[in-house]
């Protein structure tokens, strides 16, 4: 996910393509913090910063 957070933050679509148990795709947009795990913030030179845990 670090990698699809930067291309966000910098201005990419990033789409991810998700199987089910039938091998059927489901395309899904990224959004920053929804796939588990701290949420970045994003500083105005399109850094991707991520909390302490």
């Amino acid at each position: 996910m670090i990698i699809s957070n930067y291309l966000q933050a910098n201005g990419s679509q990033v789409i991810h393509i998700i199987p089910d148990a039938e091998a059927k795709a489901t395309f899904v947009e990224h959004q920053l913090g929804k796939w588990g795990g701290a949420t970045p913030a994003v500083e105005k030179d399109g850094t991707v910063v991520y909390p302490r845990l």
